[in-house]
């Protein structure tokens, strides 16, 4: 959450806070009762949705490292092919052509190149491993491959959750800033004879000013 959000959070809980302590004004079948109520519920709501933002963007966070680790794994096995490659050219002319990391080093083309190079390798499988590869090379590469689209769909899927929070908290949002004032309107007409009652609403009513930057001193 933004932190004009929070702030107005907080503003909203302390008008809800201040109708509990004055339960007596707020009967729950009053048009005050029915706003308060409908405001505790979006209030759950935002906290709900806060607490699903923050962890779809950490998961997402943890599945985009693990996934860059992995794509760095697997450009290195598509170094040593090519080096493989080459050392066996003699035998295979041209597969000094057919192996590497290409030029485009976007995941997805990494990807591509990595499905293309498993392919190719089977027929060369036994001339690179006799020429120090390790014998797994192959299974090593699928294995890496699979999990890169695996980890990458996990961070999509953590990503749309993060992003349907952000909608809900917004919504939420809205109806409680609507609510709020519907609220603040009922308390002036309520608390117009009791200026004890009115400042208390006020400064429940209240939202905080973001926090002032210290200013530079010259």
């Amino acid at each position: 959450m933004e932190d004009k959000e929070v702030r107005k959070l907080d503003k909203y809980e302390r008008e809800t806070a201040f109708s509990t302590e004055n339960a007596a004004d707020f009967p729950v079948n009053s048009a005050g009762g029915k706003i308060i109520a409908l405001m505790r519920d979006d209030i759950v709501l935002v906290k709900n949705f806060a607490a699903g933002q923050t962890g779809g963007a950490d998961e997402r966070a943890q599945h985009t490292e693990t996934k860059q680790e992995d794509l760095e794994e697997l450009k290195d096995l598509m170094k040593l092919l090519d080096f493989a490659a080459d050392a066996v050219a003699d035998d295979f002319p041209g597969i000094e052509n057919l192996f590497g990391i290409p030029r485009n080093r976007g995941e997805q083309s990494i990807l591509a190149a990595a499905r293309s190079q498993y392919e190719l390798s089977e027929q060369f499988e036994a001339a690179m491993v006799e020429h120090d590869l390790p014998e797994t090379f192959r299974a090593d590469m699928n294995a890496l491959i699979t999990r890169i689209e695996k980890t990458s769909e996990s961070a999509d899927r953590a990503g749309e959750r993060g992003s349907g929070s952000t909608s809900g908290i917004k919504a939420a949002m809205s109806r409680l800033a609507a609510n709020s004032k519907k609220l603040d309107a009922i308390c002036r007409i309520k608390y117009r004879g009791n200026p004890q009652k009115m400042g208390e609403w006020e400064r429940a009513n209240h939202l905080e000013r973001p926090p002032q930057k210290p200013k530079k001193v010259e």
